[in-house]
């Protein structure tokens, strides 16, 4: 990998050790989710919503982002 697409992960790679930190401090797993299509899916019960979607409210997941 060039340097330049190294440095263009940097902040990537960050982020992500700063999550796994905080989780671990809370005492929490942190997981790692496949972001094709994080957008339209719902993370508790796998229900596929419209991008085109008003809110975020998920009533029939029980939450409401």
């Amino acid at each position: 990998m060039s340097s330049r697409m190294v440095r263009m992960f940097r902040p990537c790679r960050q982020l992500g050790s700063f999550i796994a930190y905080q989780a671990q401090h809370a005492g929490e797993a942190g997981i790692n989710v496949n972001p094709a299509c994080t957008s339209q899916c719902c993370l508790r019960c796998g229900r596929n919503v419209p991008a085109g979607r008003p809110s975020l409210q998920q009533p029939w997941a029980g939450s409401t982002w």
